[in-house]
């Protein structure tokens, strides 16, 4: 494997004072954020770009955040990806399953009201030409919270990689309890229902999903802020940045991948792997991911050599490709067909087979 070791942003930016006057706010987000932001739709949606980005994009922000959240938000940077923008960059095994490296979390600056309510009046401009959000979409239509909840933590799978209470669920993706607060619900349906057209290669694949379930998804989600926003604010009032979804975003370090034996016939695969695979099946891929503490169904081990080998390559390439209900397994293995190709499912099978030792068929 190669190393995968990219600088941190340079010392002057914090040198630089954080204080910005609301005359120069678009020149700040061009000199300070459009190092770790995209600003304007990027030209490459490549893995490495993926890996390489020190923030999330911001070429939708206005079409994706509730100005009022951005503002206190700017003041006073909360906890909202636990595991950092890009996960697998912060994720080490721990005594059992895999665990948030915290130390690789760079602190977020703070600016002060006048400077976060210009900083956020020139977020809001930026919003996409294209179409990525139906407008509309959401018909505000309240779903009972227990109902919300089943679809989201059973029948869906959404607590694999996102939490809905605090400190119960998966690590890898952003917490729900706030996204009603800070989201647009329009942005949160179309966010659910193709991840993958609004941030191509992000490691949520599209799913299979009615109109019907996207409204319930989405009123619950809205409704999680109105009961949990006081809580998480006095639990997460703290100063790390966890590369949420906005901000003058700084990286210390990057963690090398690690993991099961290297070859260079498996390079892609292997790198597919880290990208999407390790947030719950483990960086040494033995079903111990950083999501699986709170899952209720163990992820697969892929290390075991016995496990894996009486699995035939046609039912792993099915359930890559469908999700784990393709083999009438659980909901919370996702069909990754609509990200990966059907060459690189077919590269993903095999490199399953070098993972554990088993051979190429059964």
């Amino acid at each position: 494997m190669k190393p995968y070791l990219f600088a941190a942003i340079g010392a002057s930016f914090f040198a630089t004072s954080l204080a910005v006057h609301a005359a120069d706010v678009p020149a700040v987000l061009q000199s300070k954020c459009a190092s770790c932001h995209a600003l304007t739709k990027p030209e490459s949606n490549s893995l490495d770009r993926l890996w390489e980005r020190k923030g999330p994009d911001l070429h939708y922000a206005g079409n994706k955040f509730n100005k009022e959240w951005l503002v206190e938000w700017l003041q006073d940077p909360a906890k909202i990806r636990p595991a950092g923008e890009f996960y697998r960059k912060h994720v080490k095994p721990g005594t059992k399953e895999d665990v948030v490296d915290e130390s690789s979390l760079a602190p977020h600056p703070k600016l002060a009201r006048e400077d976060a309510e210009a900083a956020a009046n020139a977020l809001m401009t930026l919003t996409d030409p294209d179409g990525l959000i139906e407008k509309g979409a959401f018909k505000d239509q309240k779903v009972a919270m227990s109902m919300g909840a089943m679809y989201f933590n059973k029948l869906r799978g959404c607590a694999a990689c996102h939490s809905a209470v605090p400190g119960k669920g998966g690590l890898s993706g952003p917490e729900m309890a706030t996204a009603g607060k800070r989201l647009q619900p329009d942005f949160i349906y179309s966010y659910i229902k193709d991840p993958q057209k609004i941030d191509k290669g992000v490691w949520m694949p599209k799913l299979d999903i009615s109109d019907a379930d996207l409204q319930k998804l989405t009123s619950y989600i809205v409704q999680l802020s109105a009961k949990e926003d006081k809580k998480m604010n006095s639990r997460n009032s703290i100063s790390f940045s966890w590369l949420t979804s906005i901000g003058l975003i700084s990286l210390l370090a990057f963690m090398e991948p690690a993991a099961a034996a290297s070859d260079d016939s498996f390079e892609h695969a292997e790198r597919l792997y880290d990208t999407y695979c390790t947030q719950c099946h483990g960086v040494n891929r033995d079903g111990n991911g950083v999501n699986s503490v709170f899952m209720s169904v163990q992820p697969r081990d892929h290390s075991d050599a016995k496990g894996m080998g009486d699995i035939p390559n046609s039912e792993i390439i099915d359930v890559i490709k469908k999700g784990g209900l393709a083999a009438n397994k659980s909901v919370l293995m996702p069909a990754w067909g609509g990200v990966f190709s059907d060459e690189e499912v077919n590269q993903l099978a095999a490199y399953l087979r070098h993972v554990c030792k088993c051979g190429s068929d059964q």
